[in-house]
C-alpha cells in the first residue's frame, strides 16, 4: 500500500480522485475480474513488460488469462517513446455478418471514433478480405468436373480474375455500408486483400497506427482468432 501510495501525487496533482485497494489474491487475474465486476468498472488497465532477449513486448500468464476472460474492456499497456495518439485504427469484418460481427463491428467503429475524438487522433478503418487462392480455384474445377478440355474450362484466369474483381466490389460494398451505419469518417478507409494476420501488421506500419481497434466474437478465449494472431506483432 505504500508503494502504490507513493505514485498518488502524480494523480492528485491532476485532479483526479482515486480509490486505493490492496488485494493479496492467487491466481493475480481471478481477482482483477471479481474486483472489475463487484465495482461495476468501465476499463480494466494493466501493464505489460518488455522481454530483454527478444525485444518484445512480454505477456505475462495472467495477461493472457485477462485477454480471454475480462468481461471489462481492458488496455495492456507499454511502455512507448510517442506523446500522443496521432492515427486510431477500427479492424472490422463487415463481410462476416453472423450475429456476432453485425453487432460487434458498430462498437469497433464507435470506439474508434470516440477515442479518436478524445485523444485527437486521426480515424482510420481497415477490413481485410481473403479470396481463393488461383491453385484451389483450378481445383475446385476439376473437381466440379469442369476444365477437361480447352473449351470447357470454366474455372480458369478469366473467370479467377471475374471472382477477383466481383469479390473486391462486394467487399467495397458491405464496407461502405458497415461503415455508413454509424457515420464513420470516409477520409482513411483502407479494403485490403490478404489475410489479416498477415496483412494487418504492414497496414498499421504503413499508416503509422498508434491505437487499432479489434474484437472477438468468441464467447471465451482467443485462441485461434485473428486478435491473438497479430499480438506479437
Amino acid at each position: 500500500k505504500k508503494w502504490i501510495d507513493s505514485y498518488l501525487s502524480d494523480a492528485v496533482n491532476q485532479g483526479v480522485k482515486v480509490d486505493v485497494d490492496v488485494v493479496w489474491a492467487k491466481p493475480i487475474y481471478e481477482a482483477i475480474n471479481a474486483k472489475a465486476e463487484s465495482g461495476n468498472y468501465d476499463l480494466v488497465i494493466k501493464s505489460t513488460h518488455n522481454h530483454p532477449t527478444i525485444n518484445k513486448i512480454f505477456f505475462t500468464p495472467n495477461d493472457w488469462q485477462l485477454l480471454k476472460t475480462c468481461k471489462t474492456p481492458l488496455i495492456l499497456a507499454k511502455e512507448n517513446g510517442a506523446n500522443s495518439y496521432q492515427n486510431i485504427m477500427a479492424a472490422i469484418d463487415p463481410s462476416n455478418r453472423h450475429e456476432h460481427s453485425e453487432k460487434l463491428d458498430p462498437k469497433i467503429l464507435v470506439t474508434a471514433m470516440y477515442l479518436s475524438d478524445t485523444l485527437h487522433a486521426t480515424p482510420h478503418a481497415v477490413h481485410c478480405y481473403d479470396p481463393i487462392a488461383f491453385q484451389m480455384w483450378t481445383d475446385i474445377g476439376v473437381g466440379m468436373g469442369v476444365g477437361m478440355g480447352p473449351a470447357d474450362f470454366s474455372m480458369g484466369q478469366e473467370n479467377y480474375d471475374q471472382y477477383i474483381e466481383q469479390l473486391k466490389k462486394d467487399n467495397q460494398q458491405t464496407f461502405d455500408e458497415g461503415i455508413a451505419e454509424v457515420g464513420f469518417p470516409s477520409d482513411n478507409l483502407h479494403l485490403e486483400e490478404g489475410y489479416p494476420e498477415q496483412v494487418l501488421p504492414s497496414v498499421i506500419e504503413k499508416q503509422k497506427i498508434d491505437l487499432i481497434v479489434m474484437g472477438t466474437s468468441y464467447h471465451s478465449g482467443l485462441i485461434g482468432s485473428t486478435v491473438e494472431k497479430i499480438l506479437d506483432e
